[in-house]
């Protein structure tokens, strides 16, 4: 195995078939098997940002250096298309949402170019680890395509990189908690949601070709709603049934809320990593740089979420009231 402290590799080519330990850290992520866990993964990127409202009035970003805050949020997008800093911000909370939905992390590397300058590049989140403060690219053996020769077959190797500059951005931790307990219930429910209880019913022998079916569908499919209802409490999510008999317009609106602050919840946290990993950067040309990126009062907050909530709960706030806030961001 080979050690060093080169830039990270940005594109991690898995031909070779991996080991039993490179399978478990570098295992697919599963975008088609596990069905309500997908819809969930959508509903919770989609609903981040609305497309109604694009203005300026959704970020509040402050420094006490102009150009170096600039020079930082431009170094997310290309030099010739940087227009302002308010929908970068946007953009990289998107991105880091979906990384940290589908990989748990997502890894930022500041590079240098000659044509562009300084700008930021996604590293592969799932080949980058931590250990206490060391932090490393993982790469197995794989497969390099040449043109101009033969391909080549390179082993096994752990890149160090610098730390200073790396954005690194997790879950925040009552946010994974809740997912995680969601998700693990999802997938259950996936492994067994279209058998249609097929496994318990009793089969044809020579003796009873015609058995009889003791089986309850209806007890089957209530289990099922019941267990869905308990996974998606913590987060909110209505697992989009808004039609389903047992789930009334407060129970939809309930929920709507919940899962509303759980969003704000993480992309506040997303903002104010954000936020010190680039003042931690920029302070290597600035030793006096501050940076904050947050949410102006034009964005839903959860204070006002929680306001919503006790209002609704007092039947003081229509239905249609609360769908339109929700939604609008």
């Amino acid at each position: 195995m080979r050690v060093s402290r080169s830039a990270p590799e940005f594109f991690v080519n898995h031909e070779i078939l991996p080991n039993a330990l490179e399978a478990l850290v570098f295992r697919p992520v599963d975008r088609m098997g596990n069905f309500s866990q997908n819809m969930f993964n959508d509903d919770f990127h989609n609903m981040f940002f609305g497309s109604s409202r694009r203005d300026a009035n959704t970020f509040r970003i402050t420094s006490n250096n102009q150009e170096l805050q600039d020079q930082l949020l431009g170094a997310f997008v290309s030099r010739q298309s940087y227009s302002g800093g308010h929908s970068i911000v946007e953009e990289v909370v998107k991105e880091v949402v979906q990384s940290l939905i589908y990989y748990g992390k997502a890894v930022y590397i500041l590079q240098e170019c000659e044509d562009e300058g300084q700008y930021f590049r996604a590293v592969p989140a799932n080949s980058v680890f931590r250990f206490m403060s060391l932090i490393f690219q993982y790469l197995p053996r794989r497969v390099r395509r040449n043109w101009d020769r033969d391909d080549e077959t390179l082993r096994r190797e752990v890149r160090f990189l610098r730390r200073k500059r790396l954005l690194i951005f997790d879950w925040k931790s009552s946010v994974r908690r809740k997912v995680r307990y969601q998700n693990r219930i999802l997938k259950t429910l996936d492994r067994y949601a279209h058998d249609g209880g097929a496994k318990h019913m009793p089969r044809p022998t020579h003796e009873n070709p015609n058995p009889k079916n003791y089986f309850d569908f209806r007890v089957w499919k209530k289990t099922q709603d019941e267990a869905l209802f308990t996974a998606t409490r913590p987060t909110g999510w209505s697992g989009r049934a808004s039609s389903h008999p047992d789930r009334s317009d407060f129970f939809i609106c309930h929920r709507l809320i919940r899962f509303r602050k759980l969003q704000v919840e993480l992309a506040s946290h997303v903002l104010k990593t954000l936020s010190n990993q680039l003042t931690d950067i920029g302070k290597q040309e600035d030793g006096n740089f501050q940076l904050s990126v947050e949410f102006s009062d034009e964005y839903q907050s959860i204070d006002e979420l929680e306001e919503l909530e006790r209002r609704l709960e007092r039947e003081e706030v229509n239905f249609g009231e609360i769908l339109d806030y929700c939604y609008q961001s």
